[in-house]
Order: C-alpha cells, then sequence, then structure tokens
C-alpha cells in the first residue's frame, strides 16, 4: 500500500469548531483582529463615498451570520423613500464571505451605504 501524506487531507478538513466566545459574539469594526465580511456583489459602499452628499445616502446596519447570510438589516439614517423596501429586501438576500477572527468565520455587525438617487 502506498503511504498517505496526511498534510494533503489536512488543508482540506474542516476549521476547527468555533469557542464559545466566537459562537455567540457579534463582533464589529471596534473589535482588533477582525476581517469584515466581503459581499460576493457589492452594489453598495462600506464607508460613506468621497463627492456625495449625505443627503443621497442610506445608511443600514446589517448582521452578517459566521455563515455569511444576512441576520439582519435596519435603516438606520439617509432619506426615507419609497426604495427602502427594495433596499432592505436587496441587501438581506445578499451572501457574504463571513468576516474572521483567527482564522474562524464569526458573526459581525457592520455598516452599508447605499446611494438613493434624487427624485
Amino acid at each position: 500500500a502506498t503511504p498517505v501524506d496526511e498534510t494533503v487531507y489536512a488543508s482540506f478538513s474542516e476549521p476547527a469548531p468555533a469557542t464559545a466566545e466566537t459562537a455567540t459574539r457579534v463582533y464589529s469594526r471596534d473589535d482588533e483582529g477582525v476581517q469584515p465580511p466581503v459581499a460576493a456583489r457589492a452594489w453598495f459602499f462600506t464607508a460613506p463615498p468621497e463627492g456625495i452628499s449625505r443627503s443621497s445616502l442610506t445608511e443600514i446596519e446589517v448582521v452578517v451570520s459566521a455563515k455569511g447570510d444576512v441576520e439582519s438589516a435596519k435603516i438606520v439614517a439617509g432619506p426615507r423613500t419609497y426604495t427602502d423596501g427594495m433596499i432592505l429586501s436587496a441587501i438581506k438576500g445578499g451572501k457574504f464571505r463571513p468576516a474572521q477572527k483567527d482564522g474562524q468565520p464569526v458573526t459581525y455587525r457592520q455598516t452599508l451605504w447605499v446611494v438613493v438617487p434624487d427624485r
């Protein structure tokens, strides 16, 4: 029989289970050593864009799970328009690469900005 190189299989193994803290805690940009989630398709901003009036921006707080799903989304600032429901629905249906802490996926609270065109 041919010997099996265990290092090859180690690279495909499941990540170590989350600790009790990382399994229940919601991280944010205030936490050191945490890489924020990344959207599969980004049509929003992760920082307020320069040169765009704040009155044209809707600020949305999202919580992205350790699986990359949007657990919650709510508008926290910006113009209230007929597009609010569509914006929230689109964000809630989005998929993210989860935030990472010490190589493990974690739940993360993040602020996003969407440009709302003037009517």
